[in-house]
């Protein structure tokens, strides 16, 4: 599996203002088994109790000493200038394809922005064909082909009637010029062409290199076809048990994300078996 070297935090600190920041992974694991389990046997016995005397969560490992001084700010983001009664606020960040050094922003009025943290430039991008609303889904689907740019994905995680014609959007290359992005609409969910009160999408993922998976409580599990651009339904009485992405681990053949169950632990859930058949659906273990 490719390790990422780094890990992008962007926080909000002043309204309108975020801070980009760039954490090197090998400060955030242990380098043994044996330095996490003393590590978790200090966390055991520091906060054993909180200030009611209610036992502590023994999920969160002490790792502040090995975490270090919190790393400056790489670069400042804001979103572009509108008028002073609109809000505005960063609707997605994200990597563009594999390139760790690329970092994608987009606002709430659908403007995106291109920095790579290599060269320290700026890019502008073209225009999404409307925001995509507070988290929305942005994964990137890498090609086998190295003559294939890899494509960006963007779904609005509310998928609503009113919006159904612009709420998922691929960035690819083509048009009057190939070598420039542009953004092209795709269908949405079949689930957005009508309105359901729970029908956000809770969790998402890439299955098989080139498929798309989403869950929604209410609406169930769908899968998007990259190469046919079309949708199916996996299940429409099961969705997936993470909280937001999940990433696939080849190793270990396994998806792994957060629960979406309170205390939100890792969770881990073999996908293959929903693939062919909406009958036989994954168990999700805890960790």
């Amino acid at each position: 599996m490719g390790r990422r070297r780094f890990v992008n935090l962007v926080v909000q600190g002043a309204p309108g203002l975020y801070s980009l920041r760039r954490i090197p992974t090998s400060r955030l694991f242990y380098p043994s088994t044996r330095a996490a389990e003393a590590a978790m046997a200090k966390t055991q016995e520091s906060f054993r109790h909180d200030h009611d005397g209610r036992k502590q969560h023994p999920g969160a490992l002490h790792f502040m000493d090995k975490f270090g001084q919190f790393p400056s700010p790489l670069l400042n983001l804001q979103p572009a200038p509108m008028h002073h009664r609109y809000t505005r606020s960063l609707d997605l960040v994200t990597l563009l394809g594999n390139d760790e050094t690329k970092i994608l922003t987009a606002d709430n009025h659908g403007h995106t922005v291109l920095f790579d943290a290599a060269s320290y430039s700026v890019v502008h991008f073209p225009k999404l064909q409307c925001s995509k609303g507070n988290g929305a889904m942005a994964v990137s689907i890498n090609r086998a082909s190295p003559q294939e740019p890899d494509s960006l994905y963007v779904l609005n995680l509310n998928p609503y009637p009113d919006i159904n014609d612009h709420c998922f959007e691929v960035l690819s290359y083509g048009g009057f010029d190939e070598r420039l992005p542009i953004w092209r609409p795709l269908p949405p969910p079949p689930f957005a062409c009508d309105y359901v009160p729970n029908g956000m999408i809770t969790s998402y993922t890439v299955v098989g290199g080139d498929t798309i998976y989403i869950s929604s409580d209410e609406c169930g599990t769908h899968a998007f076809d990259t190469v046919s651009l079309q949708w199916r339904t996996i299940s429409s009485l099961w969705s997936m048990p993470f909280d937001g992405k999940a990433e696939y681990v080849p190793e270990l053949k396994l998806w792994f994300g957060l629960s979406g169950d309170h205390p939100y632990s890792l969770c881990a859930c073999d996908l293959t078996n929903t693939q062919g058949s909406s009958t036989h659906l994954a168990r999700p273990r805890h960790t």
